[in-house]
């Protein structure tokens, strides 16, 4: 049988030497020198202005709009331009050299998912820090500051367009990291993304169990915002962190497969039977660690957690409620569990 280390709080006691010589005490000691960190916040800002005015759509002619976004950052980022287009095809417009269209974004890895934007335009501002603290970039967004107006316009067409026809155009900014491009901090900027992954930067649209699907041994997925996973089971295959990022997290059951560890920080987690490791048809139970830090984690039927080999690490700002009848919180499988460390852990029963 193995043997377990079970640590419900720690307490620290000093035993203090002292050597008596001559009527005065004297103490063996030593410091380190100190080590200061210090951080560089950064910021980034985009405004837009347009000076011209009064556009009358006359045959044939053009007409100066100069639609103008400034952009201000301290690290590479990535200026989005969003052009509304409401102008029954009676005003002609092209976009400025420099902006790319944002086409064809594949999200998810799944083909079915790919997104058509093709009123977005962005360009990539790389921070040159030769320039100054800040950097400022000044960007035209119509191509000669122009729109144009057919010469082959007809009274019918006039009559048969809206009575609102407009262009409108709005900018935006995002950092560039930890993005993998411009389509995936897009998904951000527009409020698409539920979930990136940290280490590819690939930003996922469906749910954040895709985005937990594909990860990579040790990759870290992060919530972007309150997710409710729909499957009863969501399995974890392969070491991972689960970054809540003050969210809040809905499931029907969590379950470690294999060797696969998780780390679960920093959020909410609401389950109806909590976190398990999964047993195989061989009756062969996962193996892998489980580390809660900063959790709210409510459960409100079976247990919180149950577990068999492997080491649980529960933080003391980890609260684990069970809202149900069961009066066992963790289960645990004593003949094989290696260690359960759990410091100032508050657990509440029925609440």
């Amino acid at each position: 049988m193995k043997k377990k280390n079970i640590a419900i709080t720690a307490a620290a006691v000093t035993l203090a030497a002292a050597l008596v010589l001559g009527g005065t005490y004297a103490y063996l000691t030593s410091e380190t020198n100190s080590v200061k960190n210090t951080f560089d916040p950064n910021q980034n800002s985009v405004d837009i202005n347009e000076t011209t005015e009064g556009y009358d759509i006359i045959p044939g002619t053009s007409q100066d709009k100069n639609p103008t976004i400034t952009a201000t950052y301290t690290l590479d980022s990535y200026v989005f331009v969003e052009v509304t287009d409401a102008t029954d095809d009676l005003v002609t417009w092209y976009i400025a050299n420099g902006w790319t269209p944002l086409e064809d974004p594949t999200v998810n890895e799944n083909e079915d998912d790919n997104v058509t934007t093709t009123n977005v335009y962005y360009q990539l501002l790389k921070y040159d820090d030769t320039e100054g603290e800040t950097n400022t970039a000044t960007l035209s967004v119509l191509a000669g500051n122009k729109v144009y107006y057919s010469a082959s316009l007809t009274n019918s067409d006039m009559e048969n367009a809206d009575d609102d026809i407009s262009l409108t155009f709005q900018g935006y900014i995002i950092q560039a990291e930890p993005f993998a491009d411009a389509a995936n901090a897009w998904l951000v900027v527009n409020g698409e993304g539920v979930a990136i992954n940290d280490d590819t930067g690939v930003v996922y649209t469906d749910s954040v169990a895709t985005a937990i699907d594909v990860a990579k041994e040790g990759e870290t997925v992060r919530l972007l915002t309150n997710q409710t996973i729909e499957a009863t089971q969501t399995y974890i295959t392969t070491s991972m962190t689960l970054e809540l990022d003050g969210h809040t997290l809905n499931a029907y059951h969590i379950m470690m497969q294999g060797d696969a560890d998780l780390v679960l920080q920093n959020g909410t987690l609401n389950c109806t039977t909590g976190i398990a490791q999964d047993i195989t048809n061989d009756e062969v139970y996962g193996t892998g660690d489980l580390t809660l830090t900063n959790v709210e984690l409510t459960v409100s039927s079976g247990y919180a957690i149950q577990f068999n080999t492997g080491t649980i690490t529960i933080d003391s700002t980890t609260s684990i409620n069970h809202t149900g009848s069961n009066t066992y919180v963790i289960a645990l499988f004593p003949e094989k569990t290696d260690d359960f460390i759990m410091v100032d852990c508050k657990m509440k029963l029925n609440t």
